[in-house]
């Protein structure tokens, strides 16, 4: 009876080993994206628009610097020549160069306009994960993530020596997904109606 016992003891334990070991293989094949600020917030904002790691596209050039600042990460800010007090880019990096003065790996760039609106917003892989990832996967299980739905692709954008996903958002924002080389590029647009109506205004 003892030995039966022990038996099935045994095969327990070797079941729940397997077991474990199939689900870390699983997981093996699943990102880690880096965690957003706040975080708790969700992938929408509360205006409907997406939110990468905090940002979206109507935040502001302080709202982009207490989040990057909240990620723990270093910003770089430009501004306009004809109005120095007016923020026209910033670039969010991992870490600053010796001396602290150049951005040494910047993982993001937000654009704005005179007014303070962005214009675009581009993102490298190391913004949302550590590592170098497979460029389809990633495309994958980004646009999944937020729910872009792909479009066509343009010649005039995708040239045949680039790997380029298009998309859209629910809230109609434009997602361009770029492979060059090694580096993969994702920039973030406003929708083309409202990107009309900023040019007309400026």
């Amino acid at each position: 009876m003892g030995k039966i016992v022990a038996r099935d003891y045994c095969a327990g334990i070797i079941l729940a080993v397997l077991m474990t070991l199939v689900a870390n293989q699983a997981r093996a094949g699943e990102f880690q994206w880096l965690p957003t600020f706040p975080p708790d917030i969700s992938f929408l904002a509360p205006d409907g628009s997406s939110s990468f790691r905090g940002i979206t596209l109507h935040s502001t050039s302080s709202q982009v610097l207490a989040v990057a600042a909240g990620l723990g990460l270093v910003t770089d800010q430009s501004t306009f020549v004809a109005t120095p007090k007016i923020i026209s880019e910033i670039g969010i990096c991992a870490k600053y160069c010796a001396g602290g003065v150049l951005c040494e790996n910047p993982v993001a760039h937000i654009h704005f306009d005179e007014h303070g609106t962005i214009l675009r917003m581009e993102f490298n892989t190391g913004f949302f994960l550590r590592g170098p990832v497979p460029t389809r996967k990633f495309a994958d299980d980004f646009f999944s993530r937020y729910s872009i739905q792909p479009l066509v692709q343009d010649d005039d954008v995708c040239f045949q020596d680039v790997t380029c996903f298009k998309g859209s958002t629910r809230m109609r924002e434009q997602v361009l997904l770029l492979r060059i080389a090694e580096k993969i590029e994702i920039s973030v647009r406003p929708p083309a109606s409202v990107r009309r109506k900023v040019a007309e205004d400026n």
